[in-house]
């Protein structure tokens, strides 16, 4: 709940150091210099798990996280990580969309492609304003296209489509918080939270067939699915900052995958550098001003993979004294069926009282039940709250 940067910071290290140990706290987004604790990068350097980042270094944008570590920016001229982590790709063209794409694709033909890539986009191709979604599917297509080079790599590979901000869109659903004390999740007294909803493309033999999976994830996520990927491989690559707050009520994306049902090949894709040029366009004077429509949510249906959690709610019961209702009590359960993973409960305040929202984390198998006054200078009597959960959960509760 905060600026883009810390966003980055978790996805390439675990953490913003809240507890300033180690060059910390990386909050507010002007925080990102001077850090030093492990990067997952050195983490996977550690675990003899080879590695690379694909970018021009002097037109990334700033996404290039790595750069924030000091063990990174002081690293030695032909060191591991100065080379792997802070290198630019060749100038092939001086175009740095394709230049990371012919980059990729020489290292695939020659059998040279890092177990672990970090692609960075330059500004253009971010799609952040003002570039164009269009740039952004263009950079995507021509990154597939270099994977493809050598198709058995294309068959093997996962591609994760990451985003780092909402870019300020609203959205309806309020991000996961943790519940106050939590160790690892606040700074200076605020809470961290998860941040406002991102999307997450994952390409793969895996995941074709338009399946969603709306598990609650972070950045964090993806590094913990290289900790399955790399302890499956002999070579474990753990993240040791990530909070077990957050490892408890967010996945690690193997959820998202079907590895028993694999379709193979490069799917067939629209000729983008054609879509780049209608984005590009000359400006269009405005049009005449007419009644304007809500938009119309897309019809059907998509296949959606199971969640490792079932929420649940109730008003539990009342307490009573002279003069009527005195307390309301809530039960929130993650009980049902075989779950696996923590559920993270919301409860607000619609009326009556001020206060909240009141965060809680529920294990699976497990309940947990609150009170909320609403007797005098609470509602006399009268109470009307809300319950949010995973998934879009909501149960409202008014008397």
């Amino acid at each position: 709940l905060s600026a883009t940067g810390p966003n980055r910071t978790y996805h390439w290290s675990g953490t913003i150091d809240p507890g300033a140990t180690a060059g910390g706290p990386a909050y507010d987004g002007g925080d990102e210099s001077g850090l030093h604790w492990q990067t997952y990068a050195e983490a996977l350097q550690a675990a003899g798990v080879s590695w690379k980042v694909y970018q021009n270094a002097a037109d990334n944008f700033g996404d290039n996280a790595l750069a924030y570590f000091t063990q990174f920016t002081n690293a030695p001229a032909g060191s591991a990580l100065a080379v792997k982590g802070m290198g630019s790709v060749p100038k092939a063209t001086g175009r740095t969309p394709d230049d990371i794409a012919a980059a990729i694709k020489a290292d695939v033909a020659a059998g040279a492609l890092p177990q672990v890539c970090w692609i960075v986009a330059d500004q253009q191709s971010s799609e952040h304003p003002y570039a164009t979604p269009q740039d952004g599917a263009h950079f995507v297509h021509l990154v597939m296209d270099a994977l493809n080079a050598d198709p058995d790599v294309f068959n093997s590979t996962v591609l994760l489509l990451n985003y780092d901000e909402n870019d300020g869109f609203f959205d309806h659903v309020p991000p996961p918080a943790a519940p106050p004390g939590t160790l690892g999740e606040f700074y200076n007294n605020t809470n961290i939270g998860l941040g406002f909803r991102v999307p997450l493309i994952a390409i793969s033999p895996w995941t074709r067939g338009g399946w969603v999976n709306s598990e609650t994830f972070d950045h964090t996520s993806v590094l913990r699915f290289m900790e399955v990927w790399t302890a499956a491989l002999g070579t474990p690559a753990n993240c040791v900052n990530i909070s077990a707050w957050r490892r408890s009520v967010c996945g690690d994306l193997t959820g998202v995958f079907d590895f028993a049902n694999p379709v193979y090949g490069m799917p067939a894709l629209p000729d983008t550098s054609q879509t780049i040029g209608l984005a590009t366009c000359g400006p269009l004077s405005n049009p005449a001003p007419a009644n304007n429509t809500l938009p119309a949510q897309e019809s059907g249906t998509r296949p959606a993979r199971t969640l490792p959690y079932q929420p649940n709610a109730n008003l539990d019961h009342l307490e009573f004294a002279t003069g009527g209702v005195t307390k309301v009590w809530l039960a929130m359960d993650n009980t049902a069926g075989t779950g696996t993973t923590s559920a993270h409960f919301a409860a607000y305040a619609n009326a009556y009282r001020s206060g909240g929202p009141w965060q809680y984390t529920v294990a699976p198998g497990s309940a947990t039940s609150d009170f909320f006054n609403c007797a005098t200078n609470y509602g006399a009597g009268k109470y009307d709250l809300t319950i949010v959960g995973p998934n879009r959960f909501l149960r409202r509760f008014t008397g």
